[in-house]
């Protein structure tokens, strides 16, 4: 049976601007990317995000549109002011 391993985490954030942002860091606690500009909304920069890592038709609300490797998908928050999206690899 394989395992997953987490690789990193992206946290979706609102800026003090009241746009939202993400950045992505690896497990060692270093940033490896991040969205280099705001969006209007929390959907807005999930969907960046994941078309950033290449999911250009990625639907938070849409079961069937969410990578395999990023988890169980779960619905946007909508009351937080953050989100936070996890990668795994599977191990064998």
């Amino acid at each position: 049976m394989s395992e997953r391993l987490l690789i990193s985490q992206t946290v979706v954030y609102q800026g003090k601007d009241d746009r939202w942002y993400w950045y992505t860091k690896s497990m060692n606690g270093k940033k490896i990317g991040d969205s280099g500009q705001g969006y209007v909304d929390m959907k807005g920069a999930v969907n960046g995000f994941f078309a950033q890592q290449g999911f250009p038709d990625f639907d938070p609300s849409k079961k069937e549109t969410w990578p395999e490797n990023f988890g169980q998908p779960r619905p946007l928050p909508t009351a937080k002011n953050h989100y936070v999206i996890s990668a795994y690899r599977k191990e064998n």
